[in-house]
C-alpha cells in the first residue's frame, strides 16, 4: 500500500500486525479522525465550537455521531453509515470488554462478515480480479484482514472528498471518477 505520509504507513502496519484488541482500536481511530475531518472540512470554521462538539464527550465525540452527521449531510450512503456504525459496535466491544476478545469470536467474525462496502466493492471489480477469496466465510486471519482493509478503504474513500471538494458525492457509491 501507499501511504502519502510516514504516519499513515506506522499506523497501517501497526493496523496488520498488533494483537487484536489493538489493532480494533487503532484501526477505528484512524477512520475516525479521517471521519472529523471530513466533517471540519464542510462545516463553517469556528475553533471554540469545533472543540466544543468534537471533544470527546460532546455531542459529535463518538465516531458514530460523526457519521450519522456525515450521512444526514449527504457525504457518505446509508450503506456506508450502516457500515461505520458495525465498526463502532466492534471497536466498543474491544475497548469496553474487560474479557479476552479476539477475531475468533464467532459474533466478531459475523459483524465483520456483514460489513458490505467490500462486499459491493468486490462484486464490482470481480470480472476483473479474483476476489473469491472474500465470498467464503471469514477465518479469524481474513476477519481482521477484512477490518483493516475497510477502515483503510473508506478513510481513503473520505480523505478524497475532503482533498478534492468537487468529488463529494455520498461515499459508499461506486463512481469513481
Amino acid at each position: 500500500m501507499n501511504f502519502k505520509n510516514k504516519d499513515d504507513e506506522a499506523l497501517f502496519k501497526e493496523m496488520t500486525t498488533a494483537p487484536d484488541r489493538s489493532s480494533v482500536i487503532v484501526s477505528t481511530s484512524y477512520l475516525d479522525d479521517k471521519l472529523t475531518k471530513l466533517l471540519k472540512e464542510c462545516l463553517k470554521k469556528d475553533e471554540n465550537y469545533f472543540r466544543q462538539l468534537f471533544k470527546p464527550t460532546g455531542p459529535l465525540g463518538a465516531m458514530s455521531n460523526k457519521a450519522k452527521l456525515a450521512y444526514l449531510m449527504g457525504l457518505i450512503t446509508k450503506e456506508g453509515l450502516e457500515d461505520v456504525l458495525l465498526v463502532a459496535d466492534i471497536r466498543n466491544r474491544f475497548a469496553h470488554w474487560a474479557k479476552p476478545l479476539s477475531f475468533r469470536n464467532k459474533d466478531i467474525r459475523d459483524k465483520v462478515e456483514s460489513i458490505t462496502l467490500m462486499r459491493r466493492f468486490f462484486d464490482v471489480a470481480r470480472p476483473v480480479s479474483n476476489l473469491d477469496q472474500w465470498a467464503a466465510p471469514l477465518s479469524e486471519s481474513k476477519a481482521k484482514q477484512k477490518f483493516v482493509m475497510f477502515i483503510i478503504f473508506f478513510a481513503q474513500l473520505i480523505e478524497s472528498k475532503t482533498i478534492r471538494p468537487s468529488m463529494r458525492k455520498p461515499i459508499g457509491k461506486f463512481d469513481f471518477p
